[in-house]
Formats: C-alpha cells, sequence, structure tokens
C-alpha cells in the first residue's frame, strides 16, 4: 500500500476485520515518519491481540466475554485509525475530480478461470507435500476434511474475477519478474494456509469425532474468517510483492499469517476446539490428570449435550486409568443422569458402574496398563500396519517407521493386509507372529499381564489391546476406527465384536519365546495350526482370483484338514458341503469342543448354531440339548435378540429325537412368541397341524391352518419347505372333508398347489 493512496473507509473496516491487528500495524506502519503519532498508535493492536488470545486459549477467562471485549477494543483503535486516514485522505484529495474506475467484465472473467484453475492445481501440489510431511501425523489425503481443492477453486474464481474486472491491477502483468514473483507468492500463500488449516481445522476434526464433537456456531465462524482472511491477504501482500520484492514480503506475510490466525480465534471463539484437541493429544502422551484438567476446564464453556455427555465420560475413563474409581464413577453417574438421550455413552458408562459396584468388593479382581506409542499414518485400509506399528515401537526405541511398515505388509495403497505378509515381515526382524483363534479374556489378560500387547481381529478390521482393568470390566484400545486413538470397550461389547469373526488374534513375540509366551497362556497355541492352513488357503483363493496362479487347496480337503476348528471359523467355503466331512469324534467334542462353547465368553448364536447342526447331522442329541440350555442361561442374563431362533432349533432336535411331547411345547411357544409369519412358525404351525390330524381333529388342525394362506407369500422361497409341508396338509385335509375348506380358500390352496406342483 502507498502512503499517497490510503485505504477508503469501508476497505479498512473489511480488511481490519479479517486481517486483524497485523493489518492495522503493516497498514499504519507505512505512515510512521510523515506522522510520529502513530508510531504509539502501531503497538496497540498486536499488544491487544496477544492478551486477548492468551487469555482465551488457556481459557483464563470466558472466551465468549473475551470476544466481546476484544471485538470493543479492536473497533475503538479501528476508529481511531479510521479518523487518522480520513485526515490523511482529506489532506491528499486532488482538487480535480478522479478518473471513474475502467471496469472490464470479459477480462475479470478471464482472470477468474486463469486463477481458478491455478490455485486448484496449487491446492493438488500442496496436498501431496502434505501427505508425505504429515502423512504420519495426521490424515491428509484420504480424508474428505482434508480435500480443500473445491474451496481453493471457489477462492482462485473470486479473486481472480475481482483482480481482472479492476484494469489499475497489474501486478501479475506488469513483466516477467513481477509475473514470477506473484505466481510464488500465491502457491507460498497456498501453502502456507493449506498447513494451518490441516492443523487447526482438519486434525481437531479428526481427533474430536469419535466423542461426538460436530462443529459449533463458534468454529463455523472460525471456518469463515479463515476463508476470507485468505482472500483479503491475497488482495493485501501480492501487490507488496511486486512493489517491494519477493524475500521481505515473504518474510512479513509468514509472520503475519499466525496473527491473523490468532485474530480470527479470539474473534471467533474457537479456542474450546483447540484446548479439546490439546487434551487428546495429552492422552496420547499418557499425561492423564493434564488432559482431564483441561477437559474440566473446557466443559463450562460447552452447551452441546452429546459432546458434554461424551467428555464427561471421558473424565470417567481417564479416572479408571489412574486408578481413582470413586471419581470414575461419579462421572459415569452424572452421563447417566443427565445423558440418558445420548445411548452410547449411556450404556457404557451404566455398564461401567454396575460391574463397579459387582466387583469393588473383590481383593484383586485384575489390572494392567501398558504404556505404548504410536505414530498413525493415515491411509487406505491401514488398520494392520498402524496396530503393527504399536506394537513394535514396545519392543524397539527405533522401530520402522508406521508408513515403510505399510508399504512392506499391505497388499496395494488401497488393500488391506494378509497375515502371511506381516509373518514374512517379522521373521526377517526376529520376531514370530503368533495367530490363534477361538481364545477368552482370560488369555487375552495372560498376555498383558505377561507384558505382551495383542492385535484383535474383527470383521474387516484389526486393532491394538494394550490394557484392561477388570474392576470396571474394561479393554483398553488403540483403534484407528477411532480416530482419538484410545477407546475405551466394556468387556461385553469386545466380546460381541471380536466373537464375530471366530476371536482370532496374534500375539507378537521374539524368536525364542513362543515355548515361553505359550506357557503364560494356556492354549494360545491352540488352534493355530488350523489356522494357518486355513489362512493359506485363503491366499490361494485369493491369487488364483486375480490369474497369478491356480488354486491348490480344495474346499473338502481344507474343511477335513482343519476338524471341527471348521464350525468356529465364520467361513461358508469350510461348509460348503454341510457336515458329513466333519466324523463325529467323542472325544474331541468332550474334551476340547464343549468346554469351549459352554464357556459364558462364547454366546455368539450363528457359532452355537453351526455346532446344533452337526450335532443334528450325527444325532447327538443330548449333547444339543445340553448346548441349547447352556446358551439360553446366557441368554437370560445378557438378553440376546436370538430366542425365537433357539426355539426353532430346540424344536428340530426334539423332532429329530421323537420327543412328542417337547415337541407340542415348543409348538405352543413359537406360535405364541411369534410377531410375523416366518420358517420358524411354519414347521411351528406344521407339526401342530400334524398331531391334531393324528388325534382325528381336522377341523381343528384346518382352522389352524387356514389363516395362514392369507399370510403366506407364493413368492417366498426362504420358507419354502414349510409353506410346502402347510400346503400339502391342507390338500390332505381337503381330500378327507372337502367341507372344512371354504371356498375362497380352496381358491388360494389352488393357487399354492399349482406354485409348488402339489397334487
Amino acid at each position: 500500500m502507498k502512503p499517497d493512496n490510503p485505504l477508503n473507509g469501508w476497505k479498512l473496516s473489511l480488511h481490519t476485520l479479517f486481517l486483524g491487528p497485523v493489518f492495522l500495524c503493516l497498514y499504519l506502519w507505512q505512515y510512521r515518519r510523515a506522522y510520529p503519532l502513530i508510531r504509539y498508535l502501531l503497538f496497540l493492536p498486536p499488544a491487544l491481540l496477544l492478551l486477548c488470545s492468551w487469555l482465551s486459549i488457556f481459557l483464563k477467562v470466558d472466551p465468549d466475554w473475551i470476544r466481546l471485549i476484544y471485538a470493543v477494543l479492536l473497533a475503538l483503535i479501528l476508529a481511531a485509525a479510521f479518523i487518522f486516514c480520513w485526515t490523511v485522505k482529506a489532506a491528499t484529495k486532488s482538487r480535480e475530480p478522479s478518473p471513474r474506475p475502467k471496469i472490464l467484465l470479459s477480462r475479470g472473467i478471464a482472470w477468474m478461470t486463469f486463477m481458478g484453475t491455478l490455485f486448484y492445481s496449487f491446492s493438488h501440489a500442496v496436498q501431496i507435500v502434505n501427505y508425505w510431511a504429515f502423512g504420519e501425523y495426521i490424515m491428509v489425503y484420504f480424508s474428505s476434511a482434508a480435500k480443500t481443492s473445491n474451496l481453493w477453486i471457489l477462492l482462485g474464481l473470486v479473486f481472480g474475477f475481482l483482480y481482472g474486472m479492476d484494469a489499475e491491477k497489474q501486478y501479475f502483468n506488469k513483466d516477467i519478474k513481477s509475473l514470477g514473483i506473484s505466481l510464488t507468492l500465491a502457491f507460498g500463500w497456498v501453502a502456507v494456509y493449506s498447513i494451518w488449516t490441516l492443523f487447526l481445522i482438519v486434525y481437531p476434526l479428526q481427533r474430536l469425532t469419535p466423542i461426538a464433537y460436530r462443529p459449533q456456531i463458534a468454529d463455523y465462524m472460525f471456518y469463515g474468517f479463515n476463508e476470507l482472511s485468505i482472500l483479503f491477504s491475497l488482495f493485501f501482500f501480492l501487490p507488496a510483492g511486486a512493489d517491494k520484492g519477493l524475500w521481505k514480503t515473504v518474510v512479513v506475510s509468514v509472520s503475519a499469517v499466525p496473527l491473523i490466525l490468532l485474530h480470527a480465534i479470539v474473534l471467533s471463539g474457537y479456542s474450546n476446539a483447540l484446548n479439546l484437541t490439546a487434551a487428546s493429544i495429552l492422552e496420547d502422551q499418557g499425561r492423564w490428570e493434564s488432559a482431564k484438567a483441561l477437559y474440566t476446564k473446557v466443559i463450562p464453556y460447552i452447551d452441546h449435550d452429546p459432546l458434554l455427555a461424551a467428555l464427561h465420560h471421558r473424565q470417567g475413563v481417564l479416572n479408571i486409568l489412574n486408578e481413582n474409581y470413586e471419581a470414575a464413577v461419579a462421572s459415569f453417574k452424572k452421563v447417566i443422569a443427565d445423558y440418558s438421550e445420548d445411548y452410547e455413552v449411556f450404556r457404557k458408562a451404566r455398564r461401567y458402574v454396575e460391574r463397579f459396584e459387582k466387583n469393588k468388593a473383590l481383593p484383586d479382581p485384575g489390572r494392567k496398563i501398558l504404556a505404548v506409542r504410536h505414530r498413525t499414518f493415515e491411509q487406505a485400509a491401514s488398520c494392520f500396519p498402524n496396530s503393527l506399528s504399536v506394537i513394535l515401537k514396545f519392543y524397539e526405541a527405533e522401530p520402522v517407521s508406521t508408513r515403510k511398515l505399510s508399504y512392506a505388509i499391505k497388499e496395494s495403497f488401497d488393500k488391506g493386509t494378509f497375515i502371511w505378509k506381516v509373518e514374512a515381515f517379522l521373521n526377517q526382524r526376529g520376531y514370530r507372529l503368533i495367530t490363534t483363534f477361538w481364545q477368552t479374556k482370560e488369555t487375552l489378560m495372560a498376555l498383558l499381564e505377561a507384558g505382551y500387547p495383542v492385535l484383535i481381529y474383527v470383521p474387516g478390521h484389526v486393532y491394538t489391546l494394550y490394557g484392561y482393568d477388570a474392576k470396571m470390566e474394561v479393554f483398553f484400545c488403540y483403534n484407528t476406527a477411532k480416530l482419538n486413538r484410545w477407546d475405551d470397550t466394556p468387556f461385553a461389547e469386545f466380546q460381541h465384536a471380536w466373537m464375530e469373526d471366530g476371536f482370532v488374534m496374534s500375539v507378537v513375540v521374539k524368536k525364542g519365546d513362543e515355548e515361553k509366551i505359550t506357557a503364560m497362556a494356556e492354549g494360545l497355541s491352540r488352534h493355530s495350526e488350523a489356522y494357518r492352513l486355513y489362512q493359506k488357503a485363503m491366499i490361494s483363493r485369493y491369487y488364483a482370483s486375480k490369474d497369478n496362479y491356480w488354486e491348490d487347496t480344495g474346499r473338502g480337503l481344507l474343511a477335513e484338514g482343519i476338524g471341527l476348528d471348521t464350525l468356529k471359523l465364520d467361513n461358508d467355503d469350510l461348509r460348503k458341503d454341510g457336515f458329513h466331512h466333519l466324523p463325529w469324534d467323542q472325544e474331541k467334542w468332550h474334551g476340547e469342543v464343549r468346554p469351549a462353547l459352554v464357556h459364558k465368553w462364547s454366546n455368539q448364536w450363528s457359532l452355537i448354531e453351526r455346532h446344533l447342526l452337526y450335532l443334528l447331522f450325527h444325532k447327538q442329541w443330548e449333547a444339543a440339548r445340553e448346548l441349547i440350555q447352556k446358551y439360553q442361561s446366557r441368554s437370560n442374563e445378557e438378553s440376546f435378540p436370538d430366542y425365537d431362533r433357539l426355539l426353532e432349533m430346540s424344536l428340530a432336535v426334539e423332532v429329530s429325537a421323537g420327543n412328542q411331547a417337547e415337541v407340542l411345547s415348543l409348538c405352543d411357544k413359537l406360535i405364541g412368541n411369534m410377531d410375523r409369519f416366518d420358517a420358524g412358525a411354519c414347521w411351528a404351525y406344521y407339526y401342530k397341524a400334524v398331531h391334531l390330524l393324528q388325534k382325528g381333529a381336522a377341523a381343528r388342525a384346518a382352522q389352524l391352518l387356514l389363516p395362514l394362506l392369507d399370510k403366506m407369500d407364493p413368492d417366498d422361497l426362504i420358507s419354502e419347505a414349510g409353506v410346502r409341508n402347510i400346503v400339502t396338509l391342507l390338500r390332505e385335509i381337503q381330500l378327507r372333508q372337502p367341507d372344512l375348506i371354504e371356498p375362497e380358500k380352496a381358491h388360494l390352496l389352488d393357487i399354492y398347489q399349482i406354485r409348488y406342483a402339489i397334487r
């Protein structure tokens, strides 16, 4: 800005609003020689900004009050500057009328197109640099929040149009040197603001999303100030680059950006989000008391209930980590009392309080929290390398970087990880990966007590288990699906998620320590060979599908080689041909399978159902009844949602065993329980009607079955076998006593007979 061309009032106000004290300071600096008094005014805006920033960011005063006071004082300083500029302009105003500005619409459109394309290209180049520079600290490339290219297009379009409309502005096309300086400054401006946006907007959103954080009004104000400050910065600093040189402008502008952002933070009240992010980082560092204290300071300034619920819950978790159980329970009770509508944290808090009341009298229920470190490298399907990196950092002071580890063990850039690649990588570094399945929490606790973090597998995901507290019945995990990484999971929730993948887990041990660790955790090596064979078959099948080589493991041979473990592994390929390839082995059933199935840790219905079908195939009715009873007792304790399916399987067992009295009892329960007509109801109605026919009560059988004709769907193939049997039974009743089937029902019956080709 030249002293002989001062800004008018509204331009001065807008620049001050979006660029803050740094603009006033730089603008007034140009008049320091002509007006010595201005030197005293120069220091007031930055001093005010720094004081208010300190008070706001460190929560010394309510950020809303700081925002109000700051805005008022800044307005007073602006008024003084406004009067000064008005005086200067009046003193230098020419008596001759100034020419009207020349507006060129076509030039504006041309520059708009050029600048939009230019800024879009710059933003992509900067994003690539950010990915390589900060990829192990923050999600850059694959985060939708990080993709700011569309924003830079918009800024480029607006800036280019306004620049092109004013024919007097020539700093982009004066000469080659000016063009080079202007382009360099534009690229630098995109780079600087992209980095600041990454750390001040994208990073907090990622860190805080798992604690129900949603941007508040203050946050949206900061986002708006941030974008408009970029636009006004371009108009203020780019001409200076052409006039005053590149390096001087670079130094001034780079120094100015943090002050501009501080101005936006104070004026918008964005300090809450930054403090919550800082508390999350303190958690990473194991500084739980500091994190808890910071959460406590922020809570009074938040009015978003889901976030408040999550913060009170988080304080409770930090108190568990510090073994301050009374304070933890108080935090959880606060959640239960005030935030019952926020179901996720409410459910966890209630479970923790219940478990504490149940276990507090126990002398030493068990507890172990391992100190682990991490550096997360964000990439598609990156859960395995990040989780493994946590474990390697536990063993090594300077392990391989997470980025290099990701490239070493992943199938491709956007694909997941094969366990065999991890095994090969670890073997080269002097480790062994022991992978097994069908384990219990006792195994996990034994490994943690021995100092070994554990890799836990759930469908499509892997995370690291690093601690537990049995008094509160909670596991502590490092989980990339939780973007603030550290996750507390109640035993029951952990169990439900883990059992969906067959309780698969891995532990990394140094070569030579295999026997030592398997002795510590009884049963750790059990099923590991079966899983290795299964994994080999999956590898073979995968590469065969990619036409790399032929598949060399058939389903039948695979299932036979794995044995009864095929029932535990939740893979349909292993049971493609039913259960005929799995012979009955009474000794193995009672010695290994039964103890695992009746364990209260094993309550996945699909798994229980597979074993019941296996028992039915081999006519082991007593074993099937025992398994049903055990599951039903656990179902009553935990309120599992599979009661109807349990009744259906019980009916199948009793029908197979020929226990007529129990069959009728189960039919009555199923008919009474069913809210809708489905496969289970079909068989219940069918066996009840068969019993009535055998007793000679054809009318009662018809009365039971005829209403079903209106409920059944001839196109529903799910219950086709049961429906076919019902139609066959009604046809038999019709042949015996035609008068029992009224004409409308007889017509429907004819349709079903044609559908199922029943004569």
